[in-house]
């Protein structure tokens, strides 16, 4: 007699809750590959701090030449 780990609908379960890779956030996060999603939300948040500086430094710039100015 062979012993299965997993039972077929279990197997199927695990599937059908398994996405493809890349597909999205929440599935890499809910599948337990929760590394690109990481990867990922660590770039959005440097990307939109290093944005946000960006336009505080411009608004800088422009507020120094309307004062100047």
């Amino acid at each position: 007699m062979k012993h299965k780990s997993l039972t077929p609908s279990a197997r199927q379960r695990w599937i059908q809750i398994k996405p493809a890779r890349g597909r999205s956030l929440l599935g890499d996060f809910t599948a337990g590959r929760s590394e690109p999603a990481i990867y990922l939300v660590t770039i959005a948040l440097i990307a939109l701090i290093a944005l946000i500086s960006l336009i505080s430094l411009i608004s800088l710039c422009v507020g120094a030449l309307l004062i100047v100015g």
